[in-house]
């Protein structure tokens, strides 16, 4: 789940000089998307179905030009799902186009009023951002002209992708981490894998193992990651903000109560040093136990010769919480798309479907932001059902303006220092919790 998070305060000033203009842009393009869009309807605002046109109805293969940052097998398998689309109907010709970062081409694109794509593949924690900007186009009226079932896709994802009520993209893939356990480990320990904190500082003691100069040679549990808080802040029963998205909620009791439970880990514990085996990957070896880690590295541990692992969702906190976040991509459309029409259609049809949402999944890794796929039997095997199970109680980081930065710039930061013995938990999440803050207050001030 890692992303790179658009919120930087140096975007945001970018965003405020260039998309003063866009609403001004929109209008000439919207006028010109008129003359590209199937006849009966408009660019922004359809009056037909795109998904019920036939040949015999459309005014030749119009073109579709979908933005996205991914290349390499990523690319591969959406090359494969275009392909497969534009053979299945003659109305459009989806064309992928590789733009990185797409954020930051989208804002030049829509100030000079050329080069807007169509769709974009679209990291789902930006969307408040530049939806509050007007870069990206509501598709309410798509959706309910298309007659898409929003039911069927993760409301996690789907609230990541609305602002004031209007939703802006439709969900694509969703990921989370969960717990990797090496089972020859845990096996030969007659340890079964945890599902609360207590079994895991259990386990991760029992699984740890010293050489007699004191250094680590077998550690039971990774502690490595500071920007995971948010995932245990959840398990602990606490929040990341308050209830109105105005203020960071971190410094608690039940916050706390997570950096003094990692310190337990690291110092009184020692179950994990910072650094550990740095530059391999000790769980490929065989000499870490147990790690948090998400589906872009189920394929890659398969194919590690002698290793047999297994996941499970991530161990619940001291009073029961259950917590994950939730990331993932979506599909959306800028604001002065020339062709949403087509682009809706390829939307609905890749994430819509089920059937295609799984070809996507098997091709390249990934779980579908469809959620009724994720039923299909592929995903109901030992690797697979457990981040299911996951995602069916993960939740999104919180969509308030600046929280990206208050992540990236004031706790996870603050947090570090904490893990490196710098400073106490009560200092570390007070002045992240002040930090953050003026963060949060900067930026709904615009």
């Amino acid at each position: 789940m890692s992303q790179q998070l658009p919120e930087k305060e140096t975007l945001m000033k970018t965003i405020h000089s260039r998309l003063a203009r866009i609403a001004v842009i929109g209008l000439a393009c919207a006028s010109l998307a008129a003359c590209s869009s199937p006849a009966g309807t408009s660019s922004n605002s359809p009056s037909g179905s795109p998904a019920d046109e036939t040949s015999a109805t459309c005014s030749g293969s119009q073109s579709v030009t979908l933005w996205g940052s991914w290349q390499g097998s990523d690319q591969d398998a959406a090359q494969t799902m275009i392909d497969g689309y534009n053979a299945s109907q003659t109305c459009y010709k989806v064309t992928y186009q590789y733009v990185n970062p797409t954020q930051d081409a989208l804002l030049t694109a829509e100030a000079s009023g050329t080069g807007i794509p169509d769709a974009i593949v679209w990291d789902r924690f930006g969307t408040s951002l530049y939806a509050g900007k007007g870069a990206l186009m509501p598709l309410n009226d798509l959706i309910s002209q298309n007659g898409v079932d929003t039911s069927q896709y993760y409301q996690q994802a789907l609230q990541e992708l609305t602002y004031q009520n209007q939703i802006y993209g439709l969900p694509l893939t969703v990921d989370v981490r969960i717990l990797f356990y090496n089972k020859a480990l845990l096996s030969d320990a007659n340890i079964a894998p945890p599902t609360t904190w207590d079994q895991l500082e259990q386990a991760a003691v029992a699984l740890t193992t010293r050489d007699s100069s004191g250094k680590l040679t077998q550690s039971g549990f990774q502690l490595e990651d500071a920007g995971l808080f948010n995932m245990w802040c959840l398990q602990a029963g606490c929040q990341l903000v308050n209830d109105a998205g105005t203020a960071t909620a971190f410094n608690s009791d039940q916050g706390k109560s997570v950096l003094d439970f990692w310190g337990k880990l690291l110092l009184t514990d020692k179950v994990y040093d910072l650094g550990y085996a740095s530059g391999s990957d000790p769980f490929a070896a065989g000499t870490l136990a147990m790690m948090y880690d998400g589906p872009w590295d189920i394929a890659k541990y398969n194919g590690v010769s002698g290793l047999s692992w297994g996941a499970v969702p991530p161990p619940a906190g001291p009073n029961g919480d259950k917590g994950a976040i939730m990331g993932g991509m979506s599909l959306v459309i800028p604001k002065g798309a020339p062709n949403s029409a087509g682009a809706f259609d390829f939307m609905k049809w890749w994430t819509a479907d089920t059937k295609q949402a799984v070809q996507f999944s098997q091709l390249d890794g990934v779980f579908p932001g469809n959620q009724a796929a994720t039923q299909d039997p592929y995903f109901q095997t030992d690797v697979y059902k457990p981040f299911v199970d996951a995602l069916a109680f993960a939740h999104i980081r919180p969509t308030a303006l600046g929280y990206g930065d208050v992540e990236g710039q004031a706790l996870t930061p603050q947090i570090q220092k904490f893990m490196s013995g710098e400073q106490d938990a009560a200092t570390t999440l007070a002045t992240a919790q002040t930090q953050g803050d003026q963060i949060l207050a900067q930026a709904a001030a615009g």
